[in-house]
């Protein structure tokens, strides 16, 4: 089974409303923990975090969950919200199916997203807008 973060990725990538925004195939402006060094705006920034997996009385039961945190960075605040609802409405938020090499039981969001500003990269005067979602993955894993 592949890992959850590079499947979400991998799906966020055929999604028009999203690659339209933030670029298509590896040109994708989409990073795994922290963006690349002089990334352009807008990107997506995406964190996996703890979740849990199951088991029976004798045996993994294959179902896990973890939280998934995606923000969405933008030259504006209207930019990076309108990139965070292109993610949500993917639909991200209510999918259930494949998503990339694993089959994803639900996705929930349980709050709406927070918003904020970061001051400017070393060098630049322009401020970074952002918009963080939480999400909760449930998926199928390996059992064996």
């Amino acid at each position: 089974m592949a890992y959850i973060g590079d499947d979400l990725e991998t799906y966020w990538k055929t999604k028009s409303a999203i690659t339209s925004i933030i670029g298509s195939g590896r040109h994708a402006r989409i990073y795994e923990d922290s963006p690349k060094q002089g990334a352009r705006l807008p990107f997506i920034v995406y964190r996996c975090f703890e979740g849990f997996s199951t088991e029976g009385l004798s045996q993994i039961a294959g179902a896990a969950q973890r939280r998934v945190q995606v923000d969405c960075y933008g030259t504006s605040a209207k930019q990076a919200d309108d990139l965070q609802e292109a993610v949500r409405l993917a639909p991200t938020q209510g999918h259930r199916g494949n998503v990339g090499s694993s089959f994803v039981n639900g996705i929930t969001s349980p709050d709406t997203a927070r918003t904020g500003t970061d001051d400017p990269p070393k060098g630049s005067k322009k401020y970074r807008h952002w918009s963080s979602r939480d999400y909760l993955v449930a998926y199928n894993e390996a059992t064996s």
